[in-house]
C-alpha cells in the first residue's frame, strides 16, 4: 500500500467513525435511557441478531448460549456478559458474511475464557474491551479505534482485513497469527506466544512487550518506530518484502535476528544487550554450524545472515563492556 493510499484509507476510517458515532449520537437524543430495541435477548440459550438490533446503556446477560449476527448489533455503553451452564462448555460470538457488530464504550466478556470469537462480517469498535476469549478468528473486516483485547487463551488468527489504532493485544497463549491485511498504530502488543506475520503488515508507533516464542516474519511487513522488548527465541525473516525501520530491541533472549536466504531492509535499527556474562556478540554471514559459532546466538544476540543480500543502513548493536564483538558482514 503506498503512502498515499494509506493516508486516504486512515482518512476513510475516521470518516466511517464519525458517521456512525452520529447516527448513534442522534440515536441517544431520542432515548435517554436504558433500551433494547429489535431481537431482544433470551433469559436462557441462543441470542440470535436477525434485524437490526441497537443496545444502550445496558447489562446483558447471555446464559448458556450464543450470539449470532446476521444482521447490524450496535451495543453502546453496554456490557454483554457470556455465563456458562456446565463448564467447560464454550459459546461461540459470531458475526456473520453481511453481518455488522458496532460497539462503542463498551465491554464484551465471559466468565473465564469461553467465548469463541467468529468474526466473519464487519466489526467496528470504538472504546471497547473483548476481555477473556477462548479464540479470536477475524477472516471479516475489523476497525478497532481505543479497543483493547484482553487475554486469548488459545489462539488469536486474521486473515481478513485489521485496522487497530491506539488499541491493544495483549495475553495470547496460543499464537498471533496475522496473514491477512493488518494496521496497526499507536498500540501495544504484549504477553504474545509465538507471533507469526505472513501477511501484509504494517505496524508503526507501537510497542511489543514480551514475545515469549519469538518473532516470525515471513509475509509483507513493514515495521516502523517501534519499542520492541523482550523478544525470547529470536526475530525470524524469511521474506525479501521485510523492513523494518526505526526501532529499537531491548533485551533479547536464547536468540537474535536470523536472516534466512532473503534480502530484508533494515535501517537506523538499536540492538540493546543487556549481559550478566562475558560472551560474544555476532554480527556475521558464516555459515558453518560448529558450536562456537552457534553459540553466541544461542545466548541471545546479535545478527545472523544465512543467505541473501539484505540491506544494513545505522544498524548497530550496543552492550555492556562485557561483551566482545565479532563482526565480519560487508553489506550495502
Amino acid at each position: 500500500m503506498t503512502g498515499e493510499n494509506k493516508r486516504l484509507f486512515r482518512l476513510a476510517t475516521v470518516g466511517i467513525f464519525a458517521i456512525v458515532a452520529l447516527a448513534i449520537a442522534v440515536f441517544l437524543s431520542m432515548n435517554t435511557a436504558a433500551v433494547i430495541t429489535g431481537d431482544q435477548p433470551p433469559a436462557f440459550g441462543d441470542w440470535n441478531i436477525n434485524q437490526p438490533t441497537v443496545v444502550i446503556d445496558e447489562f446483558v446477560q447471555i446464559y448458556d448460549g450464543n450470539i449470532t449476527v446476521n444482521s447490524q448489533l450496535t451495543i453502546w455503553n453496554s456490557e454483554i456478559w457470556i455465563d456458562w451452564w456446565n463448564y467447560p462448555d464454550y459459546y461461540r460470538l459470531t458475526v456473520n458474511p453481511g453481518g455488522t457488530l458496532i460497539t462503542n464504550e463498551s465491554n464484551i466478556e465471559s466468565y473465564w475464557d469461553l467465548i469463541e470469537f467468529d468474526m466473519r462480517g464487519t466489526l467496528r469498535s470504538e472504546e471497547t474491551d473483548f476481555s477473556f476469549m477462548n479464540t479470536t478468528s477475524i477472516s471479516g473486516k475489523a476497525i478497532c479505534n481505543d479497543t483493547h483485547f484482553y487475554y486469548t487463551n488459545n489462539w488469536f488468527d486474521i486473515n481478513g482485513t485489521f485496522t487497530l489504532t491506539n488499541g491493544s493485544i495483549t495475553n495470547v497463549y496460543g499464537g498471533l497469527n496475522m496473514g491477512g491485511t493488518v494496521d496497526i498504530d499507536q498500540s501495544d502488543l504484549m504477553y504474545i506466544y509465538e507471533f507469526n506475520l505472513a501477511g501484509t503488515v504494517d505496524i508503526r508507533n507501537t510497542r511489543w512487550y514480551r514475545m515469549y516464542d519469538g518473532v516470525r516474519l515471513t509475509g509483507t511487513v513493514d515495521i516502523d518506530t517501534c519499542e520492541i522488548y523482550y523478544v525470547y527465541r529470536g526475530v525470524y525473516i524469511g521474506s525479501d518484502d521485510v523492513i523494518i525501520a526505526n526501532s529499537n530491541f531491548y533485551t533479547m533472549y536464547y536468540q537474535g535476528i536470523y536472516i534466512d536466504d532473503c534480502s530484508p531492509s533494515m535501517e537506523n535499527v538499536t540492538m540493546r544487550v543487556t549481559s550478566s556474562y562475558s560472551y560474544d556478540v555476532y554480527f556475521k554471514t558464516d555459515k558453518s554450524w560448529s558450536y562456537e559459532d552457534r553459540f553466541p546466538m544461542a545466548v541471545g544476540n546479535g545478527i545472523w545472515v544465512a543467505g541473501g543480500v539484505p540491506t544494513f543502513i545505522d544498524v548497530s548493536v550496543e552492550a555492556d563492556v562485557r561483551v566482545n564483538f565479532r563482526i565480519n558482514y560487508t553489506g550495502t
